[in-house]
C-alpha cells in the first residue's frame, strides 16, 4: 500500500528490517521445498493370555508401578508413518484404535486420520492371544526437531478401544486477528451442527482444548517476548502435545489429559537474563494454562500442589545430590515410576516429600526446571507434562463399535454440551498473575543464602513450604541453579507492563 518492498518473514512475522543481524539477504539463493516430515509410531504393550492369571496380576503390578519388566510384557509395533509437516501445520490429527476382524479374538489396530486422510496400522494384535497392558506413542519430528514419546497403561478391566487421542505437531501460533476469525468461524459450524456421533463430538472436544491453549499461550508469548525484548519462534522446534479421552472401565468416568510433549519457544535473539526469564515465565505460564484449559474440575501442579498435607517438604533434586535423595526416596513410600522418572531426567527437579489425595488416591506432580536454559515445565505422576480432569457419564451402550470409538461408544452427549468452541479465556489475567506469582514466591524459595531452611507460600499456591533435601535443609551450594533461575525472575519483575 505504500509503494515499497516489503519482505516478511516467517516464523517470526516480521519484516526484515527488524530482524537485522538475525536474518540476511543473498543474490543467489538456494531453496528448498521438501516440507520436513514427522515420524509417529504406535506401539501396543500385551502380555500373553496363556499366562497363568496369579502371575499376570504379580508382573502387572510390578510394571504399572514403574518395575522392571523384563521379558513380561512386550511392545508390538501397529502403526508407522510419516506425515509431511505442513499437513500436521492444518489440523490436530486423530487416533485411536478399531477392531479390524477377528481371529482368536477380535482384532484391534490403530487408526489415524489427518487432514487430508485416513491410515489404518499394518499391525494388529490378537485379543484373544495378548492382552492389551499400554500404549506407547513416538513421535520423531525431522531430522533435528527432537523425538518424544508418550504412554499410557491399562488396567485389566479397560479396553484399548476406550482410548482416543488427538495430537497437536507442528501447530502454529494463533495471531489476535486470526483468532477472531477462527472464533467467527467455529460459532458458526457448532450452531449448525446436527446430532453429532462418537468421532465427531470427541473431535470438536479435543480441538477445543488445544486451540485455547494455543490461543493462550501465543498472546502471553507475544506479551512476554516483547517486554523483555527478545525474537522468539519456532523454527526447528515445533510444537507437539496431545490430548486423550480415555474411558475407565473401573468406576464409569471419562478422563481427559493434556501432555505437552514439547511446547517451548526458541530464542534467537536477547540477553541472556532476559532469555532465562522467558524460559522461567512461559514454562510457569504453560503449566497453568494447561489446567484451566480443560472443562470442569481440573488436576494440575497447582491444583494438586493446593491440596498438599501439612507438613509438607519441597524436596530439591540436581545432579550434586540425586543420589542421596534417590537413596532416600527408595526407603520412603515414593511411586516406583516417580523415582525412575527421576533417576533419568537431567533437569533440576522439585518435588514434594507428601502427595495429595484426591478422591482416595495418591497423587503426585512436580516441577523440572533445565539447569542451563531454566525451561520449566510441571510433570504428572502419570508422566503427562500437564493436567487431568475426570468427568461422571451418564449410561454407556455397551454395543457395536466405530471408527476409533469401540468403548467409546455413547459419549457423544456426554461431552458435546462441553465443546463450545471459547478461544478467549475469560481468565487470561488471573491465570498470568497466577503463574508469575508463583515464579516469584518459587525465586524467594530458592535464593536461601546460608539460612537453614525458608518457609513461605508460592503465590496462588496456600500453605508454606521448606525447601529440604531428604530429611535436611538444603544449602547453596545443592541449588547451583537457584542464583540464575531468581536473577531471571528479578529481571521480569524489575521491567514494567
Amino acid at each position: 500500500r505504500d509503494d515499497r518492498e516489503h519482505l516478511l518473514v516467517f516464523p517470526f512475522m516480521k519484516e526484515f528490517e527488524e530482524l537485522k543481524g538475525l536474518v540476511a539477504k543473498e543474490e543467489n539463493q538456494d531453496f528448498y521445498t521438501d516440507p520436513g516430515r514427522a515420524n509417529i509410531e504406535v506401539f501396543l504393550k500385551v502380555v500373553p493370555r496363556s499366562r497363568d492369571r496369579n502371575t499376570q496380576i504379580r508382573d502387572m503390578s510390578n510394571v504399572l508401578a514403574g518395575g522392571d519388566s523384563g521379558d513380561l510384557v512386550e511392545e508390538i509395533e501397529i502403526l508407522d508413518e510419516f506425515l509431511d509437516l505442513d499437513t500436521l501445520s492444518l489440523d490436530v490429527i486423530d487416533l485411536g484404535y478399531t477392531v479390524v476382524g477377528r481371529e482368536k479374538g477380535d482384532l484391534v489396530s490403530a487408526v489415524l486420520e489427518t487432514a487430508r486422510e485416513r491410515i489404518t496400522g499394518k499391525g494388529k494384535i490378537d485379543t484373544g492371544l495378548y492382552r492389551v497392558v499400554g500404549e506407547r506413542i513416538s513421535v520423531r519430528i525431522g531430522q533435528r526437531g527432537g523425538f518424544f514419546t508418550h504412554e499410557t497403561a491399562l488396567f485389566e478391566e479397560d479396553d484399548v478401544t476406550g482410548l482416543f487421542h488427538a495430537l497437536g505437531i507442528n501447530l502454529p501460533d494463533v495471531t489476535e486477528s486470526a483468532s477472531g476469525s477462527l472464533q467467527k468461524a467455529a460459532d458458526n459450524r457448532y450452531r449448525s451442527a446436527q446430532k453429532p456421533d462418537e468421532v465427531s463430538a470427541l473431535r470438536w472436544y479435543t480441538r477445543n482444548i488445544i486451540n485455547r491453549f494455543l490461543t493462550g499461550q501465543s498472546r502471553y508469548e507475544r506479551e512476554l517476548a516483547a517486554k523483555l525484548k527478545l525474537t522468539t519462534g519456532r523454527t526447528l522446534d515445533a510444537r507437539c502435545l496431545v490430548v486423550t479421552v480415555r474411558r475407565d472401565a473401573a468406576d464409569g468416568k471419562l478422563q481427559t489429559s493434556i501432555d505437552l510433549m514439547r511446547v517451548e519457544n526458541q530464542i534467537h535473539k536477547g540477553a541472556a537474563t532476559a532469555r532465562h526469564a522467558f524460559n522461567i515465565f512461559s514454562g510457569l505460564h504453560a503449566s497453568k494454562l494447561e489446567a484451566e484449559v480443560l472443562p470442569g474440575e481440573h488436576l494440575g501442579l497447582f491444583d494438586l500442589w493446593r491440596q498438599l498435607p501439612e507438613g509438607t517438604h519441597l524436596v530439591s533434586v540436581t545432579h550434586r545430590n540425586k543420589g542421596d535423595i534417590l537413596a532416600y526416596m527408595e526407603e520412603k513410600p515414593f511411586p516406583r515410576n516417580m523415582i525412575e522418572h527421576i533417576r533419568q531426567t537431567k533437569n533440576a527437579v522439585l518435588i514434594p516429600s507428601k502427595p495429595a489425595t484426591v478422591d482416595g488416591k495418591e497423587r503426585w506432580a512436580w516441577l523440572e526446571i533445565n539447569p542451563e536454559d531454566f525451561r520449566t515445565i510441571a510433570v504428572l505422576d502419570t508422566g503427562e507434562r500437564g493436567a487431568m480432569l475426570e468427568h461422571v457419564l451418564g449410561n454407556w451402550q455397551q454395543e457395536g463399535t466405530n471408527f476409533v470409538v469401540g468403548a467409546l461408544i455413547g459419549v457423544d452427549a456426554a461431552i458435546w454440551s462441553m465443546s463450545t468452541f471459547s478461544l478467549a479465556l475469560e481468565d487470561y489475567d488471573e491465570i498470568k498473575k497466577q503463574a508469575q506469582e508463583f515464579a516469584k514466591g518459587l525465586a524467594e524459595n530458592l535464593d536461601i543464602g546460608g539460612t537453614p531452611s525458608v518457609s513461605a507460600s508460592l503465590g496462588p499456591v496456600s500453605g508454606s513450604f521448606d525447601l529440604v533435601s531428604g530429611e535436611k535443609a538444603v544449602s547453596q551450594n545443592l541449588l547451583g541453579y537457584s542464583k540464575g533461575f531468581s536473577a531471571g525472575v528479578s529481571l521480569f519483575f524489575s521491567i514494567p507492563d
